[in-house]
């Protein structure tokens, strides 16, 4: 039971964020070089193209940086 909910969970961060792009669509910039705001996450929010790209770096950035710490919590829990 606690494998199938931490494979959920797995699944659910590395999902939320990517699916913008299967869930809401970025809307095409004009010939000036001027960007609104898509459907989705990126809608919702009123994000600009960058703002949106920023999100998603954002939270990559932080699992990179929570993955080891958590690796060595459960590592020390464990043992």
């Amino acid at each position: 039971m606690i494998l199938c909910i931490v494979n959920l969970i797995n699944y659910m961060d590395r999902g939320v964020i990517a699916s913008n792009g299967v869930n809401g669509s970025s809307t095409p910039c004009d010939s000036v070089g001027l960007c609104s705001a898509g459907t989705g996450i990126q809608g919702e929010f009123r994000l600009s193209n960058f703002q949106d790209g920023l999100l998603s770096s954002a939270f990559m950035v932080g699992l990179l940086v929570a993955s080891p710490i958590f690796a060595a919590l459960s590592k020390r829990g464990c043992s």
